[in-house]
């Protein structure tokens, strides 16, 4: 007498899952791939904006100078309030320029005067990890460069 097989249970079925696999596998690359570009470009952004409030506070800063000290001893130097009152200005000023659906928020997170030096460190929160640049800026003597 002969053993009946047992019907299989997926007779028709070959290949479905490889078909399966593959559809999952361009789906999930597809959304890393998506989810990476977006993350890359909002971390370019904060970056920028950054270097932007950065680099223009500095700037800010630098552009007080000690009138006093240049006139009595010709020595080219920065108003240590001046430029302090001119980066938080400055950095108060970005800030409120800022759309209200923007995703960023920036803050000054550092400050340093030195002779003729401004430097300041901005941080953005906002994408991620925040993003903290620095930005310089100095005065030069006429003729400097």
């Amino acid at each position: 007498m002969r053993a009946v097989a047992p019907p299989r249970l997926l007779a028709g079925e070959q290949g479905a899952a490889v078909v399966l696999t593959l559809v999952l596998l361009a789906t999930l690359t597809s959304g890393s791939v998506i989810w990476m570009t977006r993350e890359l470009s909002s971390t370019v952004a904060a970056r920028t904006l950054a270097l932007e409030v950065a680099h223009q506070s500095a700037r800010a800063g630098a552009q007080q100078l000690d009138e006093s000290a240049l006139r009595t001893r010709g020595e080219v130097r920065v108003d240590v309030r001046a430029a302090e009152e001119a980066v938080v200005a400055e950095v108060a000023s970005a800030r409120e320029s800022l759309d209200a659906g923007d995703p960023f928020t920036l803050e000054l997170v550092g400050l340093a005067v030195d002779g003729a030096r401004v430097t300041t460190e901005i941080e953005v929160r906002g994408a991620g990890a925040p993003v903290t640049v620095t930005g310089r800026a100095w005065v030069l003597a006429e003729g400097d460069r």
